[in-house]
Formats: structure tokens, C-alpha cells, sequence
């Protein structure tokens, strides 16, 4: 912000003389210059005859000074300024050391602008290689009760050139039916530095509160702020302070330290304080060089309700409606299309509209969201339709939500209202049964480590056909110590009868890879039910977990266990259920292997299933070395020198690294960790560059008019591999390179 107001200053600041020579008599001279106490470096100047020193009117500008008034000099075309006549400053000068102080008010320096949100990386890779990948999962289940049934589970995807071609679906056989259907098909490009997603295929899609999900088959466009690491689409806090001296912000969130930040003298803005929780107290603790203590208190409601001021968020799509999915591979019917566009007006206003069509049926409406200060964020959503139905009075209809949420501290708080006219419908279309009339909710809750939390919630339904209804819960949960939790509700529904049901439980995790827990449940209409479950936890490398649920009721019992064991490869499941029910003996199970083959450019391998991005890398061709993702180990390289990577994040920063302790030492690798931000879905490859260390020792000898004698102290350009090296020979000609 200081250099951008570089050229403005030298019209602003002073009159200009015609462009002259050095004044007679000036001489040049180095001088250094503290402005407030900081050190900016040192300047050529001009010095003359009566002991004027002329600086350069834009090196002021550079080092701070926002619009330096006093005695200007044109030399040679360029602005000086008489250091002694600084106006609105204190100078002095040490003639010894040649080093001018100079005090200036913080009103008078540039504003500086820091960012508190955290940086993406230097050289995050965003690798675009080539991969394929093809998710499997065969399966036999059946029981006492239910058919024997083969089924055969699949998912391709494969990433070209930008492009992810991606399509699934199932093969089931069983005795009284064969079948396979095809699921999902479509092609997605992103375009990762517009934020923007596009998918030629089919896709599911919704509008918001008052939207269907339509699974549609054509063209759907929308805005994806994840994309891209460490961006933030909701508002964010900024301060603004000063300070004289060099000093050290300390920023503090309801007394707890968050961040320390140095600051030059000067305005100052911190930017970007990103927290959640509502109503948060915001603390800024300035200390400069001296010990001169400043201190600045802010109030900021934090909320993800909202978009930063003029940023867009939407989603379009348009296309054939799918038609008994799940059932029927290629069935498609009925022309459908959504809109759905948000807005950040402001940081504290949101608004947007949206619209949905399905055959004949039209639903659109608009809504807002809006931040009331310190006092929580209200919104609104209005809906109207239009339908087909058999009634000419009932086809258009409209629907109003109200809502308002506050968070403080420990303390959370809401109420929503909904309320349909009697002829309002989605575009998916309501039975009379089901046709809503009004929708009330609150609920409120608080916490603290000590005491726990606790809840209440309030949700009621009237109906415009059929009994109205209502649901109250009480819940409370508490850590018990550091390693069990306990949890309780007590709930209430009314609708023909009044009706309570309790429940307590207590969970226990003794290590970070086993579980346990206990609960039991009444029911004013039922017997007690209580349910044991315990196990090892599914390991996310290699590994077996399994666990075993127990369930005693008054006149049901059941014993379901399971496991799943991962290999490299692939990964075993079972899962087994017995159970009794007044006399009814049935069982059931179910065994499957699942896995996937893969490619990466001209990597091949076999791994468990893949549900997102995934990768290779490649250390040279060094085995046995610790490879780690996110600073937990994930395996070791193999005689090849790699190691596979199932499980990475779309779009996140993934920080991969190696332990250079497993590297030999006749090996040279520049360097040990990398951050990698895969595309959506994608195989990456991430290579350490691991390089052998050939040492050549011997003599050189050149042999001229047919005389050879050691090349003594010479350099010789050596090249190996198509790398230069500089040879230098000794004594004997005698040399040594690597």
C-alpha cells in the first residue's frame, strides 16, 4: 500500500523547480535511515555546500512515509527532498555514523495490510498425470429367511487430460432374478482457478430448503469455492489499529492467545481472523519496542450463513429426468432443470433466488440471510409453485420459512418457522397424506468442560390432512474422563397418544484402535432394550478390525458380528446377524472382497478401494524407505522403489514426505517432503528425486607431439549423463570427482 502511493505523492507532496543539475557545491553521500526506530537500509543522497541532505522523494514514499511534505529539489529529473525539512516528523542526525532518525506520527506512515488466513504452500504440486481406476466389490449373502444372492459391485473412473470420466453400477443374481444395471455415467471438468465444476452426464441436483433432489441427465454447471486450499467464502473479521514504534500484536479470542504477529510502525490492518462460534470477543494486545503497551477490543459475530461480499455462488443444470434409477439402466423421462444463485450483497446481507422444473411442475422462490450485528443471523426463504393436479383451484401454491440462530460461547440457540398453503407442492410432488401445513422448531443448548451439554429441541407438525404432531428431546453428554463419554436423552411425541422413550449409553475408547459401549433404551409402549458393542477398529493402512453388537429386549435378541481385514490389495468383509424375535428365529450374512487395479502414467497396481484421489511415489529406486502422509506413516517403499498412497484428498493440501534416515548413504535426494493438491479423483505421482553418488578417482595424462605426461593442475569440463562437472587434477595429475 506504501508504493502504490508512489507516483500520487510526487504531485501531491510539493512545487516543482525545472529540472536542474545537483545544486553547485552537492556532493553524493551514503547515509542510512531509521524511521520510528526500524532500520529501512541504506541510501545514496545528495549533500550540499550549507549541509542540506536531498533523498530521493519516491526512496521516503518506499520506506514508509505516506505523503512526505518539505523543501523539494528537482535533480536530473527526479524529486529530492531536504531530510531536515521534513514536515509533520522529528529528524535528527548522528554526523558520526551518518544515520538520520527520523519520528514521525503513526496518521503520517503508509497503512499496512496483514493476512491472518493461512498461505497455501510454496510449490503446492497440482499434478495432472494420466490415471484410471476401477473400484470392484463381489459379494454372497443370503440367511434362513432370504435368498442366496451373488452380487457384483463396480466403479470406473478415468482422468485425461483435465477430464474425469467416471460411471458405476451392479450385477445381482440370485434363483428368481438376474440383473444388471447401470447407476451413474458421466464426464466432469474443473476449472480449478474459476472455482467452477462442469458434468456432461448424470448428476444429482436440489435448490435448497424448499428443493427436490433431481437425478438428471444433461448439463450442469456449478461454482465450488473447495477447490482451491485454504479459501474461505464467509466473512471474515478485520481490526484496525497504530502504532508509533515496531511493536508485537498479541491476538487474543475470549482470553485464549490465537496468533502473534510483528508490525511496523504505522496504521495497520489485520485481515482475515478466521473462527466459528458466533459472538466471539475479539482482543488485540499491541506492544512496541519500548514496552508502551496498546490494547483494542472488538466484538465479531463469526457465521458460515453468509458469502464474503461479492462473491457469487451457483448451481445450474438442466437435462432428462432419470427414471426408475436403481431399477432401469437407460430410462430417462421428462425434461427437468434447476437454478440455484447465492450472493454476497455485504459481509452481514446474502440473498439469491432459485428455481426448479420437472414436466409441469414449477417451483421458484428467493431468500436472504442476514447478520444482525452481535445478535445472530435471521433468514428467510419464500417458495411458490405451480403443479398439475386435478384441481384447477390447487395448482398454484406457496410456502414461507423463517428462521434465526444465535451462538455465544457455550451457549446455542434457534427457532424456525414453516408454514404451506394447501395447494403448494415441490417439483417432486406431495401425497395428500404427507401435505404439510405448519413447521415450528427450537432448540437451545450449552456446554463447558466441567459440567457437560445439554439440549432441548422442540419440533412440531400440523398436517392439512391427518392428527397434528410433536417431538421434545432432552439430551446430555459429558466426558467421563479422557478416554469414556456418557450420553443420555429423554424424548416425548404426541400425536393420537403421548408417548416417552429414555436412553443412556457410555461410550469407551481405552486405546485409539479399540471401542466399547453400553446402552439401554425404554419405551413407554415397549420393554427395555440394551445393547453391548464391541471391537478393534478398522485400520486405515493394513490391518483387522472387527467388532460384535449384543441386543437383549423383552421379547427380541439378536448377536450381530462382523470384521473386515485390509491387505495391500484388497479387503475381506463379513458381516453375520442372529436374532430372535417373540419365538422367530432368523439369520443372515453377508462375505465380500473388495478392491481396486489401478494406473498411474506407467504405474499398475492393485489396492483396497478407492474413494477419492490417490498416488504413487517414487523414491528412486530405494527400498525399504518410511514414506508418510500428513505425518503418519503409511508404508515402506517397495523393491522398486515405490509405495501407494489410497487415500488422498481432493483439492487439500496432502504433505507427503520421506524419512531420510532410511535413505543410504551413497545417495543424494534434494528433498524430503512435498505438499500435493490432487484434481478431483485423480492418480498423482510424487517423485524424490534419489540420486547415486559415483565417486571417480584416478591420474589424467595427455599425451602431446607423442610425449605423455601427467596432467598437473588443470580443469577439465567433465561430462556424465549430460551433466557438466568441473575436474580439477593435482599433483601426478591425480584427481577425484563425484
Amino acid at each position: 500500500a506504501r508504493l502504490r502511493s508512489a507516483c500520487l505523492t510526487l504531485f501531491l507532496s510539493a512545487t516543482f523547480h525545472a529540472a536542474a543539475a545537483p545544486p553547485s557545491g552537492a556532493s553524493n553521500a551514503v547515509i542510512s535511515i531509521n524511521l520510528n526506530s526500524e532500520a529501512t537500509g541504506e541510501y545514496v543522497v545528495w549533500v550540499t555546500a550549507d549541509g542540506k541532505y536531498l533523498v530521493k522523494l519516491s526512496d521516503l514514499v518506499a520506506i514508509g512515509l505516506k505523503n512526505p511534505v518539505g523543501d523539494i529539489i528537482d535533480i536530473d529529473g527526479e524529486a529530492h527532498l531536504a531530510l531536515q525539512s521534513l514536515q509533520k516528523a522529528t529528524v535528527s542526525l548522528d554526523e558520526k555514523t551518518q544515520v538520520f532518525d527520523i519520528l514521525s506520527a503513526p496518521e503520517a506512515l503508509g497503512k499496512q495490510a496483514i493476512d491472518l488466513l493461512p498461505k497455501n504452500h510454496a510449490n503446492t504440486l497440482v499434478p495432472k498425470n494420466d490415471s484410471l481406476f476401477f473400484n470392484y466389490r463381489a459379494g454372497f449373502s443370503g440367511g434362513n429367511q432370504t435368498e442366496k444372492t451373488i452380487s457384483l459391485l463396480h466403479e470406473f473412473g478415468m482422468w485425461r487430460d483435465d477430464y474425469l470420466f467416471l460411471t458405476d453400477g451392479a450385477y445381482t443374481a440370485a434363483k428368481s432374478n438376474k440383473q444388471f444395471v447401470r447407476n451413474m455415467s458421466s464426464m466432469v471438468y474443473d476449472k480449478r482457478e474459476l472455482f467452477q465444476r462442469n458434468i456432461v452426464g448424470d448428476f444429482f441436483t436440489t435448490t435448497g430448503e424448499f428443493g427436490s433432489v433431481l437425478n438428471l441427465g444433461g448439463l450442469n454447471i456449478a461454482k465450488l469455492y473447495s477447490q482451491q486450499p485454504n479459501f474461505v467464502k464467509h466473512p471474515m473479521a478485520n481490526f484496525i489499529g497504530s502504532t508509533a514504534l515496531p511493536a508485537e500484536a498479541d491476538i487474543y479470542l475470549n482470553g485464549n492467545r490465537i496468533r502473534t504477529q510483528k508490525i511496523s510502525p504505522g496504521e495497520f490492518e489485520l485481515q482475515n481472523l478466521n473462527y466459528f462460534g458466533g459472538a466471539q470477543d475479539v482482543q488485540v494486545v499491541v506492544k512496541d519496542k519500548l514496552g508502551k503497551t496498546q490494547v483494542f477490543d472488538y466484538k465479531y459475530y463469526f457465521t458460515d450463513d453468509l458469502l464474503q461480499k461479492d462473491l457469487h455462488e451457483y448451481n445450474y443444470g438442466f437435462g432428462l429426468a432419470r427414471k426408475d434409477y436403481g431399477v432401469k439402466s437407460f430410462a430417462y423421462e421428462n425434461f427437468g432443470g434447476s437454478a440455484y444463485h447465492r450472493y454476497g450483497y455485504s459481509d452481514n446481507l446474502t440473498v439469491g433466488g432459485r428455481a426448479e422444473l420437472l414436466a409441469k411442475n414449477f417451483n421458484f422462490g428467493s431468500f436472504a440471510s442476514y447478520r444482525l450485528g452481535q445478535a445472530g443471523v435471521v433468514s428467510a426463504n419464500l417458495a411458490l409453485s405451480r403443479a398439475k393436479e386435478e384441481r384447477a383451484d390447487a395448482a398454484t401454491g406457496n410456502a414461507l420459512a423463517l428462521r434465526y440462530a444465535y451462538q455465544s460461547g457455550s451457549f446455542i440457540g434457534s427457532a424456525g418457522l414453516r408454514r404451506f398453503s394447501n395447494a403448494y407442492s415441490p417439483t417432486s410432488g406431495f401425497t395428500n397424506k404427507d401435505r404439510p401445513q405448519l413447521e415450528t422448531e427450537l432448540s437451545t443448548g450449552y456446554g463447558s468442560q466441567s459440567l457437560g451439554n445439554f439440549g432441548v429441541t422442540y419440533n412440531g407438525f400440523k398436517k392439512y390432512i391427518g392428527e397434528s404432531k410433536s417431538f421434545t428431546t432432552l439430551n446430555y453428554t459429558r466426558a467421563i474422563s479422557g478416554k469414556a463419554n456418557l450420553f443420555a436423552s429423554y424424548s416425548t411425541a404426541s400425536e393420537n397418544t403421548t408417548g416417552s422413550a429414555f436412553f443412556i449409553g457410555v461410550a469407551w475408547y481405552p486405546s485409539i484402535d479399540y471401542s466399547a459401549s453400553l446402552s439401554s433404551q425404554k419405551r413407554s409402549d415397549a420393554g427395555a432394550t440394551t445393547v453391548i458393542d464391541a471391537g478393534r477398529n478398522v485400520p486405515i493402512g493394513e490391518g483387522l478390525g472387527y467388532r460384535v453388537a449384543i441386543e437383549r429386549g423383552a421379547n427380541a435378541s439378536a448377536v450381530a458380528p462382523s470384521g473386515q481385514y485390509n491387505t495391500r490389495v484388497g479387503s475381506f468383509s463379513t458381516e453375520l446377524r442372529a436374532q430372535n424375535v417373540d419365538g422367530n428365529k432368523t439369520n443372515s450374512y453377508d462375505f465380500a472382497f473388495s478392491g481396486s487395479a489401478l494406473q498411474v502414467g506407467e504405474q499398475y497396481g492393485f489396492s483396497r478401494t478407492i474413494n477419492d484421489s490417490f498416488g504413487f511415489v517414487q523414491v528412486g529406486d530405494i527400498e525399504n524407505v518410511r514414506v508418510y502422509q500428513n505425518n503418519q506413516e503409511i508404508g515402506k517403499t517397495d523393491k522398486l522403489g515405490r509405495v501407494f498412497l489410497p487415500f488422498m484428498g481432493s483439492f487439500v493440501e496432502n504433505q507427503i514426505s520421506i524419512n531420510d534416515k532410511d535413505i543410504p548413504i551413497d545417495y543424494n535426494i534434494v528433498n524430503v517432503d512435498q505438499f500435493v493438491s490432487p484434481n478431483y479423483r485423480s492418480g498423482n505421482l510424487i517423485s524424490f528425486s534419489a540420486t547415486r553418488i559415483q565417486a571417480l578417482t584416478g591420474k589424467l595424462k595427455m599425451r602431446f607431439n607423442e610425449v605423455t605426461d601427467a596432467a598437473e593442475y588443470v580443469e577439465i569440463n567433465l561430462v556424465l549423463n549430460g551433466k557438466s562437472t568441473l575436474l580439477s587434477t593435482g599433483r601426478r595429475g591425480e584427481f577425484y570427482a563425484e
